[in-house]
C-alpha cells in the first residue's frame, strides 16, 4: 500500500509542487519527488523526509536544480498559445525517454493538433 501527499512550496520560478511517496513494505522510506511516478527514478529524488526537515528539502539545491531544468525544458511552452491547457507537457515522460528535465516534450504537435480541432469544433457550435 502507498500513500501521496501533496505539497508546495519551494524555491525557484516555478516552485514546487511536491509529492511524498511512502512506500510501506514493511517500512516507510519517505522519498520526496517532483511527482509520484518519479519513485521510479530514485536518481531524480529530492530527498527523505525521514532524513531531512521538509524545509531544508525544498530548499535544497538538488530541489531548485530541478525546477531549473524543467522551465528550461518548457522554452517553448511559454510561447505557446496552448501553455495554459497543456501545462507544458509531462516531466515524467521528458525524463522517462531522455533521462532529463529540458527534452522536448513528444506530445507537444499532436496536442497543439487536437487543441486546434477542439476549438474549431466548439466555434462551429456557437456558430450554427
Amino acid at each position: 500500500m502507498s500513500k501521496t501527499y501533496l505539497l508546495t512550496g519551494g524555491t525557484g520560478f516555478l516552485g514546487s509542487l511536491l509529492s511524498i511517496k511512502l512506500i510501506k513494505k514493511g517500512d516507510n522510506l519517505g522519498n520526496a519527488f517532483l511527482c509520484t511516478k518519479f519513485h521510479v527514478y530514485p536518481e531524480t529524488g529530492y530527498g527523505n523526509i525521514l532524513k531531512q526537515s521538509l524545509e531544508n528539502i525544498l530548499n535544497s539545491q538538488k530541489v531548485e536544480t530541478i525546477n531549473q531544468e524543467v522551465y528550461d525544458g518548457q522554452h517553448e511552452c511559454r510561447k505557446c498559445q496552448w501553455v495554459n491547457s497543456c501545462g507544458g507537457g509531462c516531466s515524467f515522460i521528458r525524463y522517462a525517454l531522455h533521462k532529463k528535465f529540458n527534452a522536448p516534450f513528444m506530445y507537444c504537435g499532436a496536442r497543439k493538433t487536437l487543441f486546434q480541432h477542439i476549438r474549431k469544433r466548439i466555434f462551429k457550435k456557437e456558430t450554427d
